[in-house]
């Protein structure tokens, strides 16, 4: 009898499109077709393999005789996606069918292994007894409603912020809430596991940091007066803190944020204020952009600065260090870049204010000493989230999955 591994996407099963979560799934899955397994995708709506492979830098086709997909809406990269819609509706509006879209497969392809991301729909006994399950939680939304924390609590859309009110008791029905009925859970950071711990009274989990291609991001050519910020095009990401700080700096540092188009009236604020504070001419958004242009811009630029004040990991500072960028990230309890990867400011620099974020970011173009040595240091440091770092740590886990 072949070994079956149902991969339920991120977001209580929401999408399989873009964003770290989806690439940790990816990457998940991808071994697990390597080790013999028959994989479903399940979600309510993502890409084909060849698309996710060309997102996030994975060799799916590869398996494509063992890895289908099961997506209630198939999106395309050249119509804007699946996760098109996801800056105009809350999470909240797709959890119900969601819930019952993986009801659905699980009944029809009748897996040994279940893999979750964030949380455990709220599944009968029958329908996960005899079953191996495996949590990986990026951020829990049972921890966001129990604790109030998370990037739920920056919302700064009040439409946004009426429906997730009125849809979170449905979300809290439809999951394990109270409870984990999990075999192994794992944490993507630290901060992620102090949160879970407070979420299910002392869990037993492990940490297991999301898989960065360090190679695919190694440093080429010269480096330029450039500073860069990635991630998702929402307000938690703070990309106005960073263009506000770039008004303080020398006229020679240009400002490059790249991210994917999630949250429209956020990026028009953003332009907006690059044209009343007079930047336009040094701040450039770059949406959607393709991997190879991601990784262009990362290797041209000194710093890679990441602003969250709540973020659980952080890949895109990983991919930054890998590019011989000096990571400046928000300096914060609950900041991942600052805890996990940088190590509190052992390999970058931390943050708290607009007016010290300016102040670092000319230290470091000022002095090409300290550049180079910050920028070693973190290209050392990136490759202990390497993916054959993950690789080595997620094979050694699935060697515990009985059969």
């Amino acid at each position: 009898m072949s070994k079956r591994a149902l991969m339920v996407g991120p977001n209580i099963g929401i999408s399989m499109g873009k964003g770290g979560g989806v690439r940790v799934a990816a990457k998940m899955g991808e071994i697990l077709a390597e080790k013999g397994y028959e994989v479903s995708f399940c979600a309510l709506k993502g890409y084909p393999l060849n698309i996710l492979d060309t997102v996030h830098g994975t060799d799916l086709l590869k398996y494509r005789d063992r890895i289908q997909t099961n997506c209630l809406i198939k999106g395309q990269l050249e119509s804007g996606g699946v996760d098109s819609l996801a800056g105009a509706l809350p999470l909240q509006v797709g959890v119900l069918p969601s819930f019952v879209h993986v009801r659905y497969v699980l009944r029809k392809f009748s897996p040994h292994l279940l893999i979750f991301h964030d949380d455990i729909p709220l599944l009968g006994k029958r329908e996960i007894r005899d079953r191996f399950l495996i949590l990986y939680v990026h951020f829990s939304y049972a921890t966001r409603l129990k604790l109030g924390v998370g990037d739920i609590a920056e919302s700064v859309v009040p439409s946004r912020q009426l429906i997730e009110k009125l849809l979170n008791p449905v979300v809290k029905r439809l999951i394990f809430y109270h409870s984990n009925p999990a075999n192994i859970i794992i944490a993507n950071s630290s901060i992620t596991m102090d949160f879970l711990k407070q979420t299910w009274h002392g869990c037993d989990a492990q940490t297991l940091h999301p898989p960065v291609d360090t190679d695919y991001f190694a440093l080429r050519g010269e480096k330029e007066n450039l500073v860069v910020a990635v991630g998702v095009i929402q307000p938690n990401k703070r990309f106005e803190d960073i263009i506000k700080a770039m008004r303080k700096v020398s006229s020679e540092y240009r400002l490059v944020i790249m991210g994917y188009h999630h949250q429209n009236k956020y990026y028009l604020e953003l332009q907006r204020l690059t044209d009343n504070i007079g930047l336009r001419d040094r701040v450039k958004i770059v949406l959607d952009p393709a991997r190879e242009q991601l990784r262009d811009i990362l290797s041209r630029a000194k710093i890679a600065v990441h602003a969250s004040r709540f973020e659980p990991f952080g890949i895109s500072v990983v991919e930054g260090m890998a590019s011989g960028c000096v990571p400046i990230v928000y300096e914060g309890a609950t900041s991942g870049p600052w805890v996990d990867i940088i190590n509190k400011g052992e390999f970058g620099i931390g943050f708290t204010t607009i007016d010290e974020l300016s102040e670092k970011i000319e230290r470091i173009m000022n002095n090409e000493r300290m550049c180079r040595h910050y920028s070693a240091g973190a290209m050392r440091r990136s490759k202990e989230f390497d993916t054959r770092v993950f690789q080595d740590k997620f094979t050694e886990i699935l060697s515990r999955v009985g059969h």
